[in-house]
């Protein structure tokens, strides 16, 4: 089953990859061996949920002039209004006692 590129999917991928850079980031700063792997995992985590749900796996999504086609720019701006929106509500939790 592919999945479908939708504004929905594009906006919870966004929160989903802010909270996993969230979690795995202090793992992935570290200065060994093991920090490299997280760094490498974090970015395997985030990339490819973002590349399905937000860009599409049909074959359709790709032709012709897809770069400008408005509901591909829509479903990018979803997912950054996602990741900013969790990233705001993650700073907010450092704040409660």
């Amino acid at each position: 089953m592919r999945p479908n590129a939708s504004n929905n999917t594009a906006a919870v991928t966004g929160i989903g990859a802010t909270t996993a850079g969230y979690l795995l980031g202090p793992l992935a700063d570290r200065h060994d061996a093991s920090g490299s792997v997280c760094l490498c995992v974090l970015v395997l985590m985030i990339a490819v949920p973002a590349y399905y749900f937000v860009f599409g796996v049909k074959k359709e999504d790709m032709e012709g002039n897809w770069m400008f086609e408005p509901s591909l720019i829509k479903r990018i701006a979803l997912f950054l209004a996602g990741a900013i929106a969790m990233a705001f509500v993650l700073s907010l939790a450092h704040l409660l006692p």
